[in-house]
């Protein structure tokens, strides 16, 4: 037991890989997003066959694996937008500037 331990995996075996481990922190990612959703009144993630997709942008959105843990996660369609452009640097110019002046 190591007192300075800020995260870990419990039920680790010798079987499990490091593909094992990121997918777990993904699917933390999506399951923590929905917790938000919920929290905050989303209606949208209660068994929607119909809804409108779910928009995401960035660097981590490229990854199909990760889309797909979103899309069920989430019980919602994905669909992802390459804007050519970094995301970070875009988000912080719309929040600095206006997102009006970016348009």
């Amino acid at each position: 037991s190591d007192p300075y331990v800020r995260g870990g995996f419990i039920g680790l075996t010798g079987n499990h890989k490091v593909a094992d481990m990121v997918r777990a922190a993904l699917e933390g990612i999506c399951f923590q997003y929905r917790w938000l959703a919920e929290t905050l009144g989303v209606e949208t993630l209660r068994s929607c066959s119909s809804c409108e997709p779910l928009v995401i942008i960035g660097g981590g959105a490229r990854s199909s694996v990760w889309r797909q843990i979103f899309a069920d996660v989430l019980n919602l369609p994905i669909a992802y937008i390459d804007i050519g452009v970094d995301t970070t640097t875009l988000g912080t110019a719309a929040i600095v500037g206006g997102i009006g002046e970016l348009e």
